[in-house]
C-alpha cells in the first residue's frame, strides 16, 4: 500500500462508522475516522515491559497537524519514540515526559495566569477585562486541584472539559458554552507552543457533540422600512434628554458601533477635511492589532449637513468637555453607557423587535437599493472590515471613501424624509 499524504489524508471521504486506515505500511502509524468526521492519527507499538499493544494519541488531522511538514515531523517523532523504546525498556508513553521539567507540571491557574500576560500585550483593555473574567469562572468550577497534566487528552482532559460544558450547556448557556471552549482551547495551544504540554494534546481542539445540540443562533431584532417612520414619531415624542436623542439619531445615521458612537470625542471632529476620524483602538471597532500584515488604521465617517446640525446643538451642552455625548449622570464612564440606547429603545417599545445592532442589518438591507450603493460601500462604512468569505479584506483606511461619503450624504437626508427631526 502507498504511503498517504496530508492531502491524502485532509480529503479522505468519511465513513458511517468510524474506520481505521493505514498510513504507510510497516510503520504503525494509522488514520482514525470517526463517524463524526474527525480524523486522527495513532501509532501502535508493543510495549517492551508487558508487551501488550500500546496505542499512542498523535494528533488530530486539520487541528494539531495542518501541513505536509507536519506530518514529516510527526513520523520522525514516532521514529525517535519506537528507537528510544528499544534503548530504554521503557513504556512509549514516557517518551514524551522524558524532558518534562517543573513548568509542564503547573496548575491550571498558572497557564491562564501566564497566558493572560501574553494576550494583555496584544489586546484592546475592555477585550482583556472580559477574558480574563471568563477565565475567572472557569477557575471556579475546576478549583485547584488539578495539575496540567490532567488536562491531556488521554489523561481524562477531555472529560474534565467536558463536564464543564454539560454544566453550561444545563443552564441553557449553549452560546457562551461554545465561547468558553473556544477560549480554553486557545489557551491550550499556547501552552503547546510554550513547550508547557509536551505531549502536545489540546482537549479542545474539537467541539464537543453537545455544544450545538438543539441550539438556534439568535439575530439581533430589526425592523422592516415600513416601520421607520413609527420609529422616528416615538423618538420625536419621547421625554427623553437632548443628549439621549441626538445620540441615537446620530447613531441610526453613521451605522458605527454604538460605543463607538458614546465614546465619540471632539478633537475626532476634523472640521478641515469634513470628517469624524476614529482612533483604531477605539472600543468598538474591529481592527487587528500587533499583526504586520494586518496594521492598525483609523476608521473615517464623512461628515453630513444632517451630522452637523446634531453636533452643533450638543455644542452647547458637552462643549467643554472631552467627549461629545458626555452627562451630569455619568457615573461608570465619563461618556453615555453603551447599553443606554438599547435600553432607551426598550422603552420606546421596541424590546425584542429592534435593537441598535439590529439596526445594521437594516442599514445593509435598504441602504442598496434606496441609496443606489454597492454594498461592499456600505459595509464598510458601518466598520466591516471585510466580508467572512474575504470578499474585501482590509486595505487602505480611505478606500472607497468618496463613494462612502455620497451613501452617508443620500442616507441621512432619507432618515429626515421618513421623519427623522434634527
Amino acid at each position: 500500500m502507498e504511503s498517504l499524504t496530508y492531502k491524502d489524508i485532509k480529503n479522505h471521504e468519511i465513513f458511517p462508522k468510524r474506520k481505521t486506515i493505514s498510513v504507510m505500511k510497516g510503520s504503525g502509524v494509522s488514520l482514525i475516522i470517526e463517524s463524526k468526521g474527525c480524523k486522527r492519527l495513532e501509532g501502535v507499538i508493543r510495549s517492551p515491559i508487558d508487551k501488550k499493544l500500546q496505542h499512542i494519541p498523535l494528533g488530530v488531522v486539520c487541528v494539531d497537524i495542518k501541513s505536509q511538514k507536519n506530518m514529516n515531523k510527526l513520523f520522525k517523532e514516532w521514529d525517535d519514540l519506537k528507537d528510544w523504546g528499544k534503548e530504554t525498556k521503557k513504556k512509549p508513553q514516557d517518551f514524551f515526559k522524558r524532558n518534562e521539567t517543573p513548568e509542564s507540571q503547573m496548575k491550571l491557574s498558572e497557564l491562564f495566569e501566564k497566558y493572560l500576560e501574553h494576550y494583555e500585550k496584544i489586546s484592546k483593555p475592555r477585550t482583556f477585562k472580559d477574558r480574563k473574567n471568563k477565565f475567572n469562572q472557569i477557575l471556579k468550577f475546576f478549583g485547584d486541584d488539578y495539575s496540567l497534566s490532567d488536562y491531556e487528552w488521554d489523561k481524562g482532559g477531555r472529560e474534565l472539559v467536558g463536564t464543564l460544558i454539560k454544566s453550561l450547556k444545563s443552564r441553557n448557556r449553549h452560546n457562551h458554552c461554545m465561547r468558553v471552549r473556544s477560549l480554553m482551547g486557545q489557551c491550550f495551544e499556547w501552552g503547546i507552543r510554550q513547550g508547557i504540554f509536551p505531549r502536545r494534546q489540546n482537549p479542545c481542539s474539537e467541539p464537543f457533540d453537545i455544544e450545538k445540540v438543539g441550539y438556534k443562533p439568535k439575530q439581533n431584532p430589526c425592523i422592516r422600512w415600513d416601520e421607520v417612520p413609527e420609529l422616528f414619531e416615538k423618538i420625536n415624542s419621547s421625554t427623553n434628554s437632548i443628549i439621549t436623542k441626538s445620540s441615537l439619531n446620530l447613531y441610526l445615521m453613521t451605522c458605527i458601533r454604538v460605543s463607538v458612537i458614546v465614546s465619540m470625542k471632539w478633537n475626532w471632529i476634523n472640521e478641515e477635511e469634513n470628517m469624524i476620524v476614529v482612533p483604531p483602538d477605539t472600543e468598538g471597532l474591529k481592527r487587528t492589532l500587533n499583526r504586520s500584515e494586518n496594521p492598525e488604521y483609523e476608521h473615517y465617517i464623512p461628515l453630513t449637513d444632517e451630522m452637523k446640525l446634531i453636533l452643533n446643538t450638543l455644542k452647547d451642552i458637552s462643549g467643554h468637555q472631552e467627549y461629545v455625548f458626555w452627562t451630569p449622570d455619568c457615573k461608570k464612564l465619563p461618556h453615555q453607557h453603551p447599553e443606554s440606547l438599547n435600553r432607551y429603545l426598550n422603552r420606546l417599545g421596541y424590546k425584542d423587535k429592534l435593537t441598535c445592532h439590529g439596526w445594521r442589518r437594516v442599514v445593509v438591507t435598504e441602504g442598496q437599493q434606496i441609496c443606489e450603493t454597492d454594498r461592499d460601500i456600505i459595509e464598510r462604512q458601518i466598520g466591516h472590515t471585510g466580508h467572512k468569505s474575504g470578499s474585501i479584506g482590509c486595505y487602505d483606511n480611505t478606500q472607497f471613501l468618496p463613494e462612502r461619503r455620497i451613501f452617508l450624504e443620500r442616507w441621512c437626508k432619507e432618515l429626515v424624509r421618513q421623519g427623522m427631526k434634527l
